[in-house]
This record gives structure tokens, sequence and C-alpha cells, in this order.
């Protein structure tokens, strides 16, 4: 085959990939088409609710929930979490109380920025930190109990 041949199947190639490429977007933003075909890009693991009591000399008197997703770097990174999920939450629900009951307890209101910087720290020790990129609250809100 002739050189200028091979060339104009060559241009011809690409041509009929560009709208694929095109449609992936940037990539800096998707990380591109291949990236998202090998499940290269980041992925969300959401956790069953946290339900943290908030206890004031010896009664409860408020309820923190707490809805917690991780965001891993890929789809093989979520399936470590996914294993992990238990001693997540074990973790989790420990620091929380910790954190959310004494806090709030005292009559300080929790701060989501913190509690979110210190999840992420346990989640990264517990899994790893080239796992976890980040953990989320999705939703937080705090009701009082039915009397």
């Amino acid at each position: 085959m002739k050189p200028l041949a091979r060339i104009a199947i060559a241009c011809f190639a690409l041509w009929l990939a560009a709208p694929t490429a095109w449609a992936a977007g940037d990539e800096s933003e998707s990380g591109g088409a291949l990236d998202q075909f090998l499940g290269n890009y980041p992925q969300f693991y959401k956790l069953q609710p946290f339900y943290i009591p908030v206890i004031r000399d010896g009664e409860v008197v408020n309820q923190v929930n707490l809805i917690i997703s991780i965001e891993t770097f890929g789809q093989a990174d979520k399936e470590k979490v996914m294993a992990a999920r238990l001693r997540l939450q074990d973790a989790f629900l420990a620091d929380l109380n910790g954190v959310v009951a004494v806090r709030h307890g005292n009559g300080r209101p929790y701060i989501a920025q913190t509690i979110k910087i210190r999840l992420r720290r346990l989640a990264r020790k517990i899994v790893g930190g080239n796992v976890v990129k980040d953990v989320l609250i999705e939703s937080s809100f705090t009701m009082r109990p039915r009397t």
C-alpha cells in the first residue's frame, strides 16, 4: 500500500473517532473518553445514614442526621471502599458520636467542614490515601426527639 493511501486511511479513522472524543468533553474536566471507559474517573459510594443523639444532662435533646458519601479516584478504588464499608461506618460513627454529641450537647454548633476533614482523615487511614479523594456530606440536619 502506498504511503499516501495509509495517510488517507489514518485521517479517515481519526475523522470517525473525532465525534466520540468531542462528546467526552474536555479531558481536564472528565478525564477523557478512555479514562471513562476504563472507570478511571471519580466514583462515589454512599454510606448508610448516621443518626447521632445529642445528650445534655443525661437526656437526648437533639438528633443530628448525616448522609455521607465517599469519593474515590476510580472504579477499583470504589470497590476497595465497598469492601471496607463496615470498618468505615464503625469508625465514622465513633468519631461523630464524640464530636457532634459532645460539641452540640454543650450548646456549641458542630461545624460541617471540621467534621468533613476528620472523616476524610479517618477514611484515608482505613482505606488508604491513594483511594479516598474526599468525603462529602450530602445532607445534614438536626431534629428534636419526639416526647
